[in-house]
């Protein structure tokens, strides 16, 4: 099958975002490891203002896989884990400025839940042309879940989102990064077009599409560093710091791991 988009040389980063935290408002979390992810709103403005003025576009994940023809054009895909209510209130405005698109993968037993978007806010923000993906039904670590629980996790989800904004749901995104061949079979099976992990590196044409990467921008990632990464620069670090916590995860447990971590962010 032929391969179409992602053509740049350096491949094409997909950036990952959660909660943006609005100043003089609380997170929907105060634990270490949630923080860790929750961009400042400022930060975040000068984050895609700086994007802009080293001329990226920010683009949805369906427009990083159609386009073919992408030697001239500098695209950086947005996405957004959860479905945070800020990503209507805060993010939505500040991409809508910079004429930027984004993908906002929601997790669908959340919605509706305080701090998250409603139902109304999620046809909302689909109506203002951000593209809505699926970030599972209750955000399991999806590689040790039985058959049945990955159905419902990944076509479920698929399907009751697809009711809630009468639109077809193209993308999904592993809660935690947690992939494996089970994830992208069913996930194709259910009709999903690809699969993004949180595995730190930039996509080219030839990669899996059921196995995409992700780089994370976390709390006080310099504004610097978006465009270094979309050029393909300094993301080794990332990697071989993703490979030893994977690493950590599967010798000790997913959740005994994400204990440890908790403790040792105190």
């Amino acid at each position: 099958m032929e391969q179409r988009g992602l053509a740049q040389t350096h491949g094409i980063a997909f950036l990952m975002f959660h909660e943006l935290e609005r100043a003089g408002c609380a997170l929907l979390s105060s634990d270490p490891g949630y923080v860790r992810y929750a961009v400042r709103e400022a930060d975040f403005r000068v984050q895609m203002a700086g994007l802009r003025e080293a001329g990226f576009k920010g683009a949805t994940v369906s427009e990083a896989l159609r386009e073919s023809e992408l030697d001239d054009r500098k695209l950086a895909v947005i996405t957004f884990d959860d479905g945070c209510e800020t990503d209507l209130t805060v993010a939505a405005p500040v991409l809508r400025e910079a004429a930027f698109g984004a993908t906002f993968f929601v997790t669908v037993d959340w919605i509706n839940r305080a701090g998250h978007l409603t139902a109304p806010q999620l046809r909302e923000l689909a109506a203002a042309g951000f593209e809505i993906g699926c970030h599972s039904l209750s955000h399991p670590h999806l590689p040790a879940l039985s058959e049945q629980a990955l159905a419902r996790e990944i076509g479920e989800a698929k399907s009751r989102l697809e009711d809630l904004l009468g639109a077809r749901v193209n993308h999904f995104a592993c809660p935690g990064g947690g992939w494996d061949r089970r994830v992208a079979r069913t996930a194709y099976g259910f009709g999903y077009e690809s699969v993004s992990t949180s595995v730190p590196r930039t996509n080219r044409a030839s990669d899996d599409r059921f196995r995409l990467g992700r780089i994370p921008v976390l709390r006080g990632t310099p504004c610097s560093a978006l465009p270094a990464w979309c050029r393909g620069r300094g993301l080794f670090r990332l990697r071989a710091g993703n490979q030893v916590r994977a690493m950590a995860r599967a010798c000790v447990g997913a959740s005994r791991y994400d204990q440890l971590r908790r403790s040792l962010l105190r």
